[in-house]
């Protein structure tokens, strides 16, 4: 679905993807990284403890969770949903089947998107000889009279070892996962059309 616009870097063509993977090795290696990550500060160990129990509640609910909505800690936001910390590292998850994406709460998407870039393009070096670039200098002649003449002479640029400068929209693509009720990357508004006559 296009969203906003394809004009670059102000939108994308987006579309949810799975595949038929029911490993949950992602998951684990997640919660193993957030574990490994805040575990040597005392006041990240929360983070350490609960990385585990957070990102498999449906198999194991602990009260140690419960510690994250206390008043004095900002683990919880009103809005979008779960403990925002562990939400966000669901950015790294790969794309899993439908039922483990909705167990664990995130979406991979597919995007589509152009961008503006600079850059050199290769070039082959037979090609080099080839492309003689030109520009006109301006010179200054002296002749035994002694007058100056200005002329223009042309001197020929020398070729561009790292290839053709480019300067343009490029398209690209990308995967991301998004946790639910998150932000999705290069998407903002509203879609150009209202899907729901198409998916109802």
């Amino acid at each position: 679905m296009p969203w906003q616009s394809l004009i670059p870097d102000q939108g994308a063509v987006i579309a949810p993807i799975m595949n038929q993977s029911v490993t949950p090795m992602p998951f684990r290696d997640l919660a193993q990284l957030v574990k490994d990550l805040y575990q040597n500060d005392d006041k990240t160990k929360l983070y350490a403890l609960n990385s585990y129990p957070y990102y498999f509640q449906s198999v194991m609910r602990l009260a140690s969770l419960k510690a994250h909505t206390l008043p004095k800690r900002k683990d919880v936001l009103d809005s979008p949903p779960g403990v925002w910390l562990f939400e966000e590292y669901k950015r790294l998850l790969p794309p899993t089947s439908l039922p483990f994406q909705e167990q664990m709460g995130y979406t991979t998407f597919f995007q589509a998107f152009n961008t503006m870039r600079s850059t050199f393009l290769p070039e082959p070096s037979a090609a080099k000889f080839l492309r003689p670039m030109l520009y006109y200098a301006t010179g200054n002649l002296q002749d035994v009279t002694g007058s100056v003449v200005i002329l223009p002479q042309p001197m020929r640029l020398p070729t561009f070892t790292a290839g053709l400068p480019f300067v343009g929209p490029q398209g690209g693509w990308d995967w991301k996962s998004v946790p639910e009720g998150y932000a999705i990357p290069r998407v903002t508004g509203n879609p150009l059309f209202d899907y729901d006559s198409v998916v109802r």
